[in-house]
């Protein structure tokens, strides 16, 4: 008998172990597929920002996770001249408007394991050492084939799923299986990437700041890391062999001029291509990409793991919502239509820093001077066309993150869910039709006329908004009108037409 789920996910990197979390924590049932025997031991992503840490209080593992986290100071790319030309603004040591710091780094492997254990308690299925070798539509389901690597002579196996989401990265059977191209955004860059764990005693005197240096004779960039570790990565020039590069002489006489050999190890060296790529078709019928299938980021923004993880965020309550029977099969249509141009805002933008380093090392002095100072730190763009009406106030942006009256984070009491929140008189001002709206969608209500609230509410426009659970707006509104054509807005797209 062909066992059945609700949805399939291919691959189990940190896009997909985020994503299972929200589907099973959302009521679904769930198989997941990972042909490696165990997570990835090596460091991968390395940075997190302020959004990506509400996903985790969503998942109830934000208190847990954050603990193990680091933080950057700031981050700027610096020319030949010690100029800094490109970064972030100095990074605060208080939270923004998400209610978190806005960087943080992590280790992946330990990230990942967390997020299995919380998956497999939360009754997701794992087929672990499984690699999926087709999938074929079907009526209403998805017809995945799969075998065991851990037994070649077991035979092929199959399983029943109502949707499919590749979440199998920068290489992905789902989508050359699709076949959907990659459009480049710019050209690809080689990089040696060398992680290391100090040992203990051993005297760090790198700063806790993260940098890139460029000059015509070497461009390094480091990141600070948690548990005494570091990462350096190296531009490699055309002519550089990656064999010799990553050999144990090679990589000691790159890290010489700050620690000696014998105070550190190695947990890896290899070059790696940084690709700046979209997919140009995210779905096509009940299989959905998501992730490094979907786009490939290079690191210079650390968006990478990011904007893979809004991608999970996205489309797991359209899922749930249209599998449960509480929104049209339609809804699904707003994910590629969303998510696209988003995520090609940020890979566009990482792509344009890579041109700019990769400028800065041949410029000359002179070139040097007379080149503008850039800054593109807190970019948040908004989504593409989908649930919200481009003509509403700030329609599409990252909603804020305010502390209630109680003293709670917000997402704290609204969860997973749509929700209205702002000033109580406002809110209960509101139609009886558009109350019934409201309830019918399954709406979170948090009345809420204090401080923490009013400033950011002001600062968008308005004195109440509506949020999805992406934590992105519906809209703001400032009168009772305002606020009845937002939450009718929005039902046309949740609910069925009566």
């Amino acid at each position: 008998m062909t066992l059945q789920y609700d949805v399939g996910v291919v691959g189990y990197g940190a896009c997909s172990a985020v994503l299972v979390n929200l589907l099973a924590e959302s009521g679904l049932s769930v198989v997941v597929f990972e042909k490696e025997a165990d997570v990835l031991a090596i460091p991968r992503a390395a940075h997190f920002d302020d959004e990506t840490v509400r996903t985790f209080q969503v998942l109830g593992a934000a208190d847990d996770l954050s603990a193990s986290f680091s933080t950057s100071a700031a981050y700027g790319i610096y020319n030949s001249l010690n100029q800094r030309v490109w970064g972030a603004d100095e990074v605060s040591n208080l939270p923004t408007d998400q209610g978190w710091l806005s960087d943080y780094f992590f280790f992946q492997p330990d990230f990942e394991h967390y997020l299995r254990d919380k998956a497999a308690k939360r009754g997701v299925v794992a087929k672990i050492s499984c690699e999926v070798t087709d999938f074929a539509e079907e009526v209403d389901t998805v017809l995945i084939s799969y075998k065991n690597l851990q037994n070649q002579n077991e035979h092929a196996d199959q399983v029943s799923v109502k949707y499919l989401v590749g979440a199998d990265g920068a290489n992905s059977f789902v989508r050359k299986r699709l076949g959907s191209e990659m459009e480049k955004l710019a050209e690809s860059q080689r990089w040696l990437i060398v992680d290391i764990r100090l040992h203990d005693g051993v005297d760090a005197t790198l700063s806790s700041d993260c940098w890139t240096k460029v000059d015509k004779d070497e461009t390094i960039t480091f990141v600070p890391m948690p548990n005494n570790m570091k990462r350096f990565e190296y531009a490699l020039a055309a002519d550089q062999n990656e064999a010799d590069v990553c050999s144990d002489e090679a990589v000691a006489q790159f890290l010489a001029k700050w620690f000696e050999r014998g105070s550190y190890d190695v947990l890896r060296a290899n070059v790696y291509h940084f690709h700046s790529q979209v997919a140009k078709s995210w779905r096509q019928g009940r299989v959905f990409l998501a992730g490094d299938a979907a786009h490939l980021t290079p690191p210079f923004l650390g968006q990478g793991v990011c904007t893979a993880i809004r991608d999970a965020m996205n489309i797991a309550w359209k899922l749930a919502r249209v599998l449960k029977g509480e929104s049209p099969a339609a809804l699904l249509e707003s994910y590629e239509t969303e998510r696209r141009p988003h995520a090609y805002t940020f890979v566009y933008i990482a792509g344009m820093v890579g041109e700019k380093i990769r400028w800065l090392a041949s410029a000359t002095p002179e070139e040097l001077a007379a080149a503008a100072k850039e800054e593109y730190s807190g970019v948040r763009p908004p989504l593409g066309v989908g649930l919200h009406d481009p003509q509403a106030r700030a329609a599409g942006m990252l909603g804020p993150q305010p502390r209630l009256t109680d003293g709670r984070l917000m997402d704290y009491q609204i969860g997973y869910n749509f929700a209205l929140v702002g000033d109580p008189t406002l809110i209960a001002s509101l139609q009886p039709a558009t109350n019934a709206l409201l309830d019918k969608m399954q709406v979170v209500r948090v009345p809420d006329s204090g401080a923490g609230m009013e400033t950011p509410l002001a600062a968008l426009g308005g004195r109440a908004m509506l949020i999805r659970p992406d934590h992105y707006l519906i809209g703001v509104a400032q009168d009772t009108a305002e606020l009845n054509a937002l939450v009718t807005g929005l039902a046309g797209h949740l609910l069925e037409a009566e």
